[in-house]
């Protein structure tokens, strides 16, 4: 019972992570489609305020912010496999330390995405979404 029980949560998390990919892809072209529309503004917001972005064309835009994506996610493979490397390379078990580690990145991680712009401004006026 227990390879049944990896193997339906192994099936659960793949269920969990397509839907997250889905809408990580997804907040990432409203992105690029909201700097396109304060592109097409002349550089101001729905309010008047000035807004400074590269005047560039929407699939250039929408190219950059997936570049930078990846580029930041394959790092952190990097920079995660070569901490475990470094760690495991002196001492052959696991530890406290080496998950507590760990664990700050990924709350770090969590902490950070409160950065993003929230949702209500990546949608037009209407209830349509950009």
């Amino acid at each position: 019972w227990a390879r049944r029980l990896v193997v339906l949560g192994g099936a659960v998390l793949g269920c969990g992570a397509s839907i997250l990919w889905t809408a990580q892809g997804r907040l990432i072209l409203q992105y690029a489609a909201k700097a396109t529309e304060l592109e097409n503004l002349g550089g101001k917001g729905p309010d008047g305020t000035v807004v400074t972005i590269e005047n560039v064309e929407k699939s250039t835009q929408t190219g950059k912010l997936m570049g930078l994506f990846w580029a930041i996610f394959q790092c952190s493979s990097l920079v995660g496999g070569s901490i475990s490397f470094m760690y495991y390379n002196e001492k052959p078990e696991g530890s406290t330390a080496l998950y507590c580690l760990f664990l700050g990145f990924i709350l770090m991680g969590a902490v950070f995405t409160q950065f993003l712009l929230p949702p209500s401004v990546l949608r037009k006026n209407t209830t349509t979404i950009i």
